[in-house]
């Protein structure tokens, strides 16, 4: 079986194996996509140097599946399943969005790729809730229907935002003013971070700081300040940061009562860890009314596995098997 996991600018691909009950990645290997003309491009060459059996493949792909096929709009090329079973002989090939691999991924990573933020009381066969922020922001809900576990993406980012005190109402009429619409994602996503800064330097009429000039990644800069306290305006943008995610959390964990749990993943979770197992981001999250107690009782965990959907993809394709 193959598990493969495909980015704008990168593919990755395992074959599955199981060992002791468990799926394990063998052969894994990195492409890059500028490397090739075509997906079966990069999938010949690691069918050529790596024996799988061609039964089932998974790939989990950024973009939005239709008809177990992806468009080029986040990748550099359409990705079909069918012409990819066909030209390489498999059984089964599925294709589904990289959120709901991630999804799928957690029940196959060890406790050491998870932080805990929360321990709370774990209800294993409680609904769970994914929250994935890096480039834009993405959710996934993991719903227990009495039998097994289903999994659904959402398009979170696209929801208008609610500020929750004055200063995050002041931070949407800014942003109202410069877009039009105030969208989830605009906020709380890598480029959300510099929106925040520009807010608080717009609306307080301050200079820009001179490391904003000699940055070419101002996200970056600002997480790094921040969690170094060696900035003020960083420190407080990352503050506001924290606390529109924690509330977006929360309100996935109520719409989906995650008894199960609420895992953060993506790369600007891991980069601010430390930042967010100091209490603020909790504090924030239970603070939903009559709804607190259970909300506390929420495990809150960091996935630290930056291939997590490739675990996903695995973990698809031993569902296939079973179907």
């Amino acid at each position: 079986m193959l598990a493969g996991y495909i980015t704008s600018d990168k593919s990755y691909f395992a074959t599955v194996s199981h060992k002791r009950g468990q799926i394990a990645l063998i052969n894994k290997k990195e492409y890059s996509n500028k490397s090739a003309e075509s997906l079966e491009e990069l999938l010949n060459r690691y069918i050529q140097s790596h024996t799988c059996q061609r039964d089932f493949a998974c790939l989990a792909v950024a973009g939005l599946v239709y008809d177990n096929s992806v468009s080029e709009k986040y990748l550099p090329w359409r990705v079909d399943a069918d012409a990819i079973a066909d030209i390489f002989g498999f059984s089964e090939v599925r294709i589904v969005n990289e959120h709901i691999a991630t999804a799928q991924g957690i029940f196959e990573l060890p406790q050491e790729r998870l932080f805990t933020i929360n321990e709370g009381s774990r209800v294993h066969t409680g609904n769970r809730g994914v929250i994935i922020v890096d480039e834009q922001l993405g959710e996934a809900m993991i719903v227990y229907d009495g039998e097994r576990f289903s999994t659904y993406v959402t398009s979170a980012a696209l929801a208008g935002f609610a500020p929750d005190n004055q200063l995050e109402a002041e931070l949407w009429e800014y942003l109202y003013s410069e877009h039009d619409v105030v969208n989830v994602g605009e906020i709380i996503s890598r480029h959300g971070l510099t929106h925040i800064l520009e807010f608080l330097i717009t609306s307080r009429n301050l200079e820009y700081p001179q490391w904003h000039s000699e940055t070419a990644d101002c996200p970056t800069r600002i997480i790094e300040l921040a969690l170094s306290a060696k900035d003020d305006l960083a420190v407080e943008t990352l503050d506001i940061f924290i606390d529109c995610l924690a509330s977006e959390a929360a309100n996935l964990a109520t719409r989906g009562m995650t008894i199960g749990g609420i895992y953060l993943g993506g790369s600007i979770p891991t980069e601010i860890m430390t930042a967010l197992d100091r209490g603020r981001f909790m504090e924030r999250f239970v603070r939903k009314n009559e709804l607190q107690k259970q909300l506390a009782a929420m495990p809150v965990q960091v996935i630290l596995e930056p291939q997590t959907p490739l675990f996903g993809a695995a973990h698809i394709t031993t569902n296939l098997e079973s179907e």
